[in-house]
C-alpha cells in the first residue's frame, strides 16, 4: 500500500523526560512529499540524492520542525 513519504534532513532521537525514552524526528529542512511504496523510499532516497526520509503515518513518535535561523 503506498504511505506519504517525507525526503529531506532530517534527525532522529530519543527525548529523555524521567527515565523515559520518547522517540522523535526533527525535521532540519523538507525538501519533498511523495506517495509511494515505502519499501521503495530507501532507494529513492539514495538515487535522489536526500539526506534521510520519514514516512509519517509508520513513524511511532514526536515530529518537530526545527526553527529556521
Amino acid at each position: 500500500m503506498n504511505r506519504q513519504v517525507w525526503f529531506g534532513v532530517f534527525e532522529f532521537g530519543d527525548f529523555m523526560k524521567c527515565g523515559d525514552g520518547y522517540p522523535m524526528a526533527i525535521i532540519r529542512r523538507l525538501d519533498a512529499k511523495l506517495v509511494m511504496n515505502p519499501d521503495d523510499a530507501e532507494d529513492y532516497m539514495t538515487e535522489n540524492g536526500f539526506d534521510s526520509y520519514l514516512i509519517p503515518s509508520q513513524f511511532n513518535g514526536e515530529v518537530y520542525y526545527a526553527e529556521a535561523v
